[in-house]
């Protein structure tokens, strides 16, 4: 529990001045899609810090621990699937014209590949290769299949991961 309280009293300044900004400034397109980013990336950094997650290394074989408590992994994945199920589709701009959607899974795939360069070259190649590859094969199922399947299987490659079964 402690964890969790050190993650909030380190998100929660942040947080209150990103909602101030949206009730305040009341930001365009543009900007509310930069601060869902920066808001991300906050969220996603600080959970480092509060132990939330930890990388490393075990006979050359690159690994990722979750917080090991059933109850806060269960209630994370249950938020976050009750923040995406009330977006509707309309509200996230409708669907993306198909002559976009290469340059979409290139762009995803180069951002995420230099997010690991940055924030994780340090695990080491194979957990970079695996990345690149991840991102690619579910930027291939979400186009052809959609974004339930493609969110299946980048799910299930951040559980491999962590679950110490691979």
């Amino acid at each position: 529990m402690d964890n969790l309280t050190d993650y909030l009293s380190r998100i929660s300044p942040a947080l209150a001045v990103v909602a101030l900004v949206f009730v305040l400034v009341r930001p365009g397109k543009h900007l509310r899609v930069v601060l869902y980013i920066l808001t991300f990336i906050l969220l996603r950094d600080a959970l480092t810090p509060a132990s939330l997650w930890r990388l490393g290394v075990t006979g050359g074989v690159p690994w990722i621990r979750l917080f090991p408590s059933r109850v806060f992994l269960a209630g994370m994945a249950l938020a976050s699937l009750a923040a995406v199920g009330r977006i509707d589709l309309e509200d996230r701009g409708g669907a993306v014209d198909p002559a976009f959607l290469a340059p979409l899974l290139l762009f995803a795939v180069a951002g995420n590949l230099l997010e690991e360069l940055l924030f994780r070259g340090y695990v080491g190649t194979p957990l970079l290769l695996f990345t690149l590859w991840e991102g690619v094969l579910c930027g291939i199922i979400g186009a052809r299949y959609g974004v339930l399947p493609s969110t299946l299987v980048h799910g299930g490659a951040i559980f491999a991961l962590p679950s110490g079964l691979l």
